[in-house]
């Protein structure tokens, strides 16, 4: 692949936040973008590929496809080769999962898994805007890896509409239907699922109120979320392993006995910010520096050679990656997209806690270092 305008003579790719993918005016740049970007990752693989030992076949196997769908970038439309990029990343992640352990949690295979992650999620953002200054009409915010996500909240859907950046939901919104569908999803899988108590930044309209409120100041106020898709992805992520430790540790008949899952959320200076606590046992020691590792899990789900899910969901819900180890990758890298982070921790043997961190601005999205 050659080299294109939009990188610069030391190889950077231009980065678009969405407020600047909202202001230009045309695609071209954008498409440019795209074949920037495809290009340098295109080069890291054959570097990579060089230095492998020669018993990482799957990461070997891995690379060589990922390379080649990144050289179709050069002459395919944006939409064909960004599909191409969806679907060779899945094939990338079952090849991988029957690697031995070793060569799964390798830094070269989640180098490879996180980077070109990281493309297709900035990737999908460039593409909406590309669509609407070329298509017919506006299209909505992409919701991360078309089949993978359980973005498609219908509320959610309804406040965002057409344009992303002039009606975007507000926080508090997001996070009671993120609530509300994660839940159902759960008492598909497992039967039941506990409560989740959500905490207000600031008690409702009207005064009196029998939720929790914030005892500081440190999430002050609710407010309207840009690229709300990417935003509800972490979530869902996060609860459905909160959810899933609870059923885990006391089981679907004794899940009262647990206190409840607590969520706060909040908006200050720009930034948004959601932490959910749960009792489900927290992770074994080491284990929240292991957990957004790719296809790296302790949960019961896909066995190494199991082709499909053990369960079925009326959405999509990650199906296609249950028990891989991928979600909170995934949600690791959309949050690094959206300009901030995603923090695990816990104590083993009592609960884990995620501290999820995002701008709301649209001035500092696609922020990820894992971008080239």
């Amino acid at each position: 692949m050659g080299p294109s305008r939009a990188a610069d003579s030391a190889g950077a790719v231009r980065r678009w936040s969405l407020n600047e993918l909202r202001a230009t005016r045309s695609s071209s740049p954008l498409v440019e973008t795209l074949r920037a970007r495809a290009s340098r990752l295109s080069e890291a693989l054959s570097l990579q590929r060089a230095a492998l030992p020669a018993d990482c076949a799957h990461l070997q196997s891995a690379s060589q496809k990922l390379s080649s769908c990144l050289s179709s970038f050069e002459s395919a439309s944006p939409h064909a080769a960004i599909s191409n990029l969806d679907r060779t990343l899945r094939a990338c992640v079952e090849g991988l999962r029957d690697a031995p352990e070793p060569e799964r949690l390798h830094p070269a295979s989640q180098l490879l898994l996180s980077s070109g992650f990281a493309s297709l999620i900035s990737s999908r953002v460039v593409l909406w805007r590309i669509d609407q200054l070329d298509g017919p009409r506006a299209p909505p915010l992409p919701s991360s890896t078309d089949g993978w996500n359980p973005t498609d909240v219908p509320a959610a859907e309804q406040a965002t509409g057409p344009d992303v950046f002039g009606q975007a939901p507000h926080l508090s919104d997001l996070v009671f239907a993120a609530v509300d569908d994660t839940r159902a999803f759960g008492r598909e899988k497992f039967g039941d699922v506990p409560e989740v108590t959500i905490l207000h930044p600031h008690p409702p309209a009207g005064g009196a109120s029998t939720c929790d409120t914030f005892a500081s100041a440190v999430y002050p106020t609710d407010g309207p979320v840009v690229a709300a898709p990417y935003v509800q992805f972490v979530l869902h992520e996060v609860l459905k392993n909160a959810l899933a430790a609870h059923v885990y540790r006391a089981g679907v008949e004794s899940i009262g006995e647990l206190p409840d899952i607590q969520l706060r959320y909040g908006i200050r200076d720009g930034w948004g910010h959601i932490v959910v606590q749960d009792h489900g046992g927290g992770w074994p020691a080491g284990g929240a520096d292991r957990a957004a590792l790719f296809l790296c899990t302790t949960r019961p789900g896909r066995a190494r050679g199991h082709d499909e899910a053990s369960w079925q969901y009326s959405r999509a819900h990650g199906a296609q990656l249950e028990g891989l180890g991928a979600g909170l990758a995934l949600a690791d890298l959309h949050a690094r997209f959206l300009g901030g982070s995603l923090s695990l921790g816990g104590l083993p043997g009592q609960g884990a806690h995620a501290a999820f961190s995002f701008d709301v601005t649209g001035d500092r999205t696609d922020a990820s270092p894992l971008l080239l």
